[in-house]
């Protein structure tokens, strides 16, 4: 069996996750172009969670929901925390609201989390996590 045929006997409840909405279509587009159906979520497309698709939505999306699988991708400095929301370098509540969303997207799995992040420019939460709870696969 090949590997997107593995893949779609196991998605049962999944999510990937981006911090922007501009990037939802172009992860549904790679999920389908693997044969992986997608449904990307947004104020005018709510979720039918009764379908076997992996749900697509940013990382505020998600907030009281809970799935399978959790993939946040692009955790970068550039992305989280977003530059766009910086009044200063080091803006303190910028910094906090940003960590409280990405935390609150991680703790809607239920079963798997996957962190998607760059090596040349990792998000500075990423060294906020404690190593024995993560894996890295380069």
């Amino acid at each position: 069996m090949e590997k997107t045929e593995e893949a779609k006997l196991k998605v049962g409840s999944s999510v990937v996750l981006h911090r922007y909405r501009n990037m939802l279509d172009y992860y549904s587009k790679l999920l389908k172009n693997c044969g992986i159906a997608t449904e990307v979520i947004s104020p005018d497309n709510p979720a039918d969670y009764a379908s076997n698709s992996v749900k697509i939505c940013t990382l505020s999306s998600v907030k009281g929901l809970e799935f399978d699988h959790v993939i946040i991708m692009e955790l970068s400095s550039m992305i989280i925390p977003s530059p766009d929301g910086f009044g200063q370098d080091n803006d303190e509540y910028h910094i906090t609201t940003e960590r409280k969303l990405l935390y609150t997207a991680m703790t809607r799995a239920k079963q798997s989390l996957f962190l998607f992040v760059p090596q040349a420019y990792p998000s500075m939460f990423i060294d906020e996590i404690d190593k024995q709870f993560l894996t890295v696969i380069r």
